[in-house]
């Protein structure tokens, strides 16, 4: 029903399940965020969301424990997630201008220091680049085209840790700013919205590239189709549903439905 509850079922089952069953146990989070809102999610909640639907088509064994709400929000299609997504390995050989290129398609922000998912930045033969859905950031030490080296590093300190042979870059938004992604947003709103849509901030602030506050809820148009969070889950996969589903989402979609009116 909430977050609260969620929580308490994540620890009665850790607590009751053998730690030896090796059965993972993953959240999938909500945007905790009300519809409507002028702001947007937090990146480490972004970070996780993209993670789970990155793993879930594979998933052979886990559990997966998600709020009622994140039943009826619409996700990104599987073949945005897959097609934005892509690995890095050590001793690759590595078009520095094609990675900024496909960061960038991705939804990566160039900074001058990396501390967030979601930013990468580029001195010499150095890439720091921060994944979405890791807990660290990680330092790519080029050669010439070759990948010599990745290193997890401390964003505080700036300090590199322990090297890694590979890592996984995922989209770093559930929507893409790509060029394509930005001319299907324009042309979404303009059929969606009446009216002059320069007049609009969002619809300006996407147009030229940026992501204001609250771009998230206008998530829709930037897709042809849009998909669900069964749409992600193995066929064999059992669904357990505690306490009144029905009743949750009926307050849930009274609540949109308020928001909607006092937002005009």
């Amino acid at each position: 029903e909430d977050q609260r509850q969620l929580q308490l079922i994540e620890h009665e089952i850790r607590y009751f399940l053998p730690q030896q069953a090796g059965i993972p146990i993953m959240l999938f989070p909500t945007w905790e965020c009300l519809p409507y809102d002028v702001f947007s999610p937090h990146e480490d909640i972004i970070s996780e969301r993209l993670r789970l639907l990155a793993l879930l088509p594979g998933l052979e064994r886990g559990i997966v424990l998600t709020h009622s709400d994140n039943l009826v929000q619409r996700l990104p299609p599987r073949d945005y997630v897959q097609g934005h997504s892509f690995s890095l390995k050590q001793n690759q050989k590595v078009d520095m201008d094609l990675l900024r290129s496909r960061l960038v398609d991705s939804n990566y922000v160039s900074v001058n220091q990396v501390i967030a998912p979601g930013e990468f930045t580029v001195r010499g033969g150095l890439i720091d680049i921060y994944p979405m859905g890791t807990d660290r950031p990680f330092r790519l030490d080029l050669f010439d085209d070759e990948l010599e080296s990745i290193r997890i590093f401390d964003p505080e300190t700036q300090r590199s840790l322990e090297t890694v042979v590979d890592i996984d870059i995922l989209p770093a938004r559930e929507f893409p700013m790509t060029e394509a992604g930005v001319k299907m947003f324009r042309s979404a709103f303009r059929r969606q919205f009446e009216g002059d849509p320069r007049k609009q901030l969002v619809y300006e602030e996407v147009s030229r590239g940026n992501t204001p506050a609250g771009t998230e809820f206008f998530f829709p148009l930037f897709f042809e189709d849009t998909a669900t969070f069964f749409d992600y889950l193995p066929k064999n996969s059992m669904l357990v549903c505690t306490g009144e589903l029905e009743s949750y989402l009926a307050t849930y979609s009274a609540e949109i439905s308020d928001r909607y009116e006092n937002s005009n």
